[in-house]
């Protein structure tokens, strides 16, 4: 199954959510122990009794590979930036991608045009249709990212990394569109180190 493809449609449905008690923030997770759950918006932590549990209007993204649908909410967002199809018997699709408060179609993202600033800094290989330019902002990680999860279908002991950092990484494109990265890290010992 392809690991980036993405919704299939996006709709917007009253979903449960936990209100804080004092901005009434609403939220679909909250986190907390004995000493009370935190508001991500305004901070305060307060206990479990005193959050009330409410409607509210949220995104629910259909999975293309499997129909499963997924609420684009903050429980089901990675670290990564990704959303990922929870359908455990069947694909890890990237359903969408958060920038910002936008969401984006993955495919978007793979699309030539995406990362323009990207595209204009790339310079040709010798004798060859590809070009190779350097990742230096966050939207431009998402295509490397992307990348890599098409490669672990491939190969599944095929590893993806963490943040950026200062690593080093390059995409490959041609003309119509992106066929591969590299990724570089720099070992203790200052020794470049490809992944």
């Amino acid at each position: 199954m392809d690991p980036v493809a993405g919704w299939k449609s996006r709709t917007q449905e009253r979903l449960v959510v936990n209100k804080c008690p004092v901005c009434r923030h609403t939220t679909d997770e909250i986190f907390g122990d004995e000493e009370g759950f935190l508001c991500p918006r305004c901070g305060g932590k307060f206990p479990l009794n005193r959050w009330t549990i409410g409607k509210a209007q949220k995104q629910i993204a259909v999975c293309t590979n499997c129909d499963e649908r997924i609420p684009l909410t903050s429980a089901n967002l990675a670290d990564s930036g990704f959303y990922v199809c929870s359908n455990p018997a069947c694909c890890q699709n990237i359903v969408a991608i958060q920038i910002g408060s936008r969401m984006i179609h993955p495919q978007s993202v793979l699309a030539i045009h995406w990362a323009k600033s990207m595209s204009r800094r790339a310079r040709a290989l010798p004798a060859s249709p590809y070009r190779v330019a350097e990742v230096k902002t966050r939207s431009e990680y998402f295509v490397a990212r992307l990348l890599c999860r098409c490669a672990q279908v491939e190969e599944s002991n095929f590893r993806c990394w963490g943040e950026r950092a200062d690593n080093l990484v390059l995409v490959c494109m041609d003309a119509t569109r992106y066929v591969g990265y590299v990724y570089s890290t720099i070992d203790d010992d200052a020794t470049p180190v490809l992944r």
